[in-house]
């Protein structure tokens, strides 16, 4: 049981990522002697809902590679978190709708989980955007954003296919990211508010310098 919740919250951590994805990763998985999708969610696995999961998954890495898409596509991808977290970790344990108070459950752990590090994933992408800008005005607009898109494709496969293959290592590694995000976080706020009292001080002394002056003109 113990494994299980782990393979879910791993599953669940990585659709806060590319929830499209994890979804489409879930039906593949399912194909395997290492994974089986619960009884209710074995819809999941059917070719026509894995070739729809396979356009949107997609459709959903080529928008993030680019700037300006991807920041409208950035909170509907929030909704799709949540459903593919709940799927997640509901499918993995295969104890769901056995009555409500386990649904709920379920909705809460999977899709908290996917929410969170869905949040943590959007600062840290931020975070990367702000300092990658001198580099895209060197080698071409959203060159580092298209490098952190294909990075999180990547991970995302990685994260998926651990928790499925060793899910206390997935664990591992999805804790050690939300520590690091936390902490990019962190500091990425501590800057700007660092920043705006750098800014704050010197429309202070303009003002100040702008009413000096006339005074003495008066």
């Amino acid at each position: 049981m113990l494994m299980s919740l782990m393979t879910g919250f791993g599953l669940a951590s990585g659709a806060g990522g590319r929830a499209s994805l994890v979804a489409l990763l879930l039906g593949i998985f399912h194909y395997t002697e290492y994974f089986e999708l619960s009884q209710q969610f074995e819809w999941v696995a059917s070719p026509p809902v894995m070739g729809v999961l396979a356009v949107i998954a997609i459709v959903e890495m080529w928008a993030d590679a680019h700037p300006e898409l991807s920041e409208f596509s950035e909170y509907p991808t929030y909704l799709m978190s949540f459903a593919v977290g709940f799927i997640s970790l509901s499918a993995a344990t295969g104890a769901v709708d056995n009555n409500l108070i386990q649904l709920a459950g379920s909705g809460i752990l999977g899709g908290g989980t996917a929410l969170g590090v869905r949040y943590v994933r959007s600062e840290v992408s931020e975070f990367i955007s702000d300092i990658g800008e001198g580099v895209d005005g060197t080698v071409g607009d959203g060159t580092t954003n298209k490098i952190r898109s294909w990075f999180e494709n990547g991970a995302t496969v990685s994260v998926a296919s651990i928790a499925v293959l060793m899910p206390v290592l997935a664990v591992i590694a999805i804790v050690l990211f939300l520590l690091i995000g936390g902490f990019l976080l962190f500091s990425r706020r501590s800057k700007s508010e660092t920043s705006q009292e750098t800014q704050d001080q010197s429309t202070t002394i303009e003002n100040s310098n702008d009413v000096v002056e006339n005074q003495e003109q008066n």
